[in-house]
């Protein structure tokens, strides 16, 4: 908005997940101190939180496709964000058609996509040679283990790993993958924050 964008349209931003499009949404209006559906909204499927005076609207890929069957240039539109770009969905390859044809179409139309991971370098050729830029940011060392062994009980050679790492590293954080079926139930999940309070006190 600072940049004023919004003058022309309304800036869309698009997110691969619907909690994602809610909760940048409802962070951003909370960051520019107004409520949530007036200058900053956002549209999921079965929900709309906008209004005439929405300035950025937040929503994901589908909503955006979707619209883009009623309206082919988008019009209401003055600059689209494709946000988490990586996470490619047969909506988003359709999407990134469909902009193309925008871009070719709409002078007054920006296109900004961003990722974390993408090669940078085929969304540019697909757009034409559109200039990329690199954000530097912060990287910390990660380390990868794997366990030996196979586990008869994999939640609770989880936790104890945890347990293990936790006590003989120095500060840090890590994370255990498990499959979601090991940690599929309530009792499950409370008996893993259990054992790791009991561990902590």
């Amino acid at each position: 908005m600072e940049a004023g964008y919004h003058k022309g349209g309304i800036i869309g931003c698009t997110q691969p997940r619907r909690v994602a499009a809610v909760s940048v949404a409802k962070r951003v209006a909370d960051e520019t101190g107004t409520e949530l559906g007036t200058k900053v909204g956002y549209a999921i499927r079965f929900e709309d939180v906008t209004s005439d005076e929405t300035a950025i609207k937040y929503m994901t890929d589908g909503v955006l496709l979707r619209e883009s069957l009623a309206d082919k240039e988008l019009d209401k539109y003055s600059c689209i964000i494709m946000d988490e770009a990586h996470e490619r969905s047969l909506n988003t390859d359709v999407l990134f058609g469909v902009l193309k044809e925008v871009v070719a179409i709409r002078s007054d139309f920006r296109l900004i996509i961003t990722s974390a991971t993408m090669d940078a370098e085929k969304f540019s050729n697909f757009f034409k040679g559109a200039p990329t830029f690199n954000i530097p940011g912060r990287t910390f060392p990660v380390e990868t283990l794997f366990a030996k062994t196979n586990a008869q009980d994999y939640v609770q050679a989880a936790v104890d790993q945890a347990l293990s790492i936790h006590a003989s590293q120095p500060e840090g954080d890590f994370v255990s993958l498990r499959p979601l079926r090991y940690l599929s139930s309530v009792s499950v999940i409370l008996s893993v924050l259990s054992q790791i309070l009991i561990f902590m006190t």
